[in-house]
């Protein structure tokens, strides 16, 4: 009938994100049967001093699909600011991947080398029934 189902979703919470690494935030295996996957996340992130922004990346099966930058709505370069920022969406269409059994990953790293961000995901992978 067309409608979408979901495959599979998951969470993710990873904590003083810095500049050294980029991290695995969620991770989901699935099969789409070769048939389009509709992805979406709902992403909050904080920060405190100096800890501006972090970047967000889809990737299937280890390939970036997708990059986010997620920037503090004002200033925390004062000692004791802290940041948050909820509610991001990411949306995104994987067109046909073929089939057998797939990783959709989203990734994050922080941009500062000393101060963290914190950053909560929720991934939902749906994807087109027959």
């Amino acid at each position: 009938d067309g409608a979408a189902a979901v495959i599979n979703d998951g969470t993710g919470s990873l904590s003083g994100l810095t500049n050294a690494a980029e991290s695995d935030l969620v991770s989901l295996t699935i099969d789409s049967g070769g048939k389009p996957i509709y992805v979406s996340a709902s992403i909050n992130a904080n920060g405190g001093y100096s800890a501006r922004d972090c970047t967000v990346r889809l990737k299937l099966d280890g390939v970036t699909q997708l990059t986010k930058v997620i920037s503090s709505p004002g200033d925390p370069s004062t000692v004791g600011n802290q940041w948050f920022v909820t509610g991001n969406l990411l949306q995104y269409v994987i067109s046909a991947p073929s089939s057998g059994t797939r990783t959709i990953k989203l990734t994050a790293i922080g941009s500062d080398a000393v101060y963290g961000v914190t950053i909560d995901a929720h991934l939902y992978l749906e994807g087109k029934k027959r």
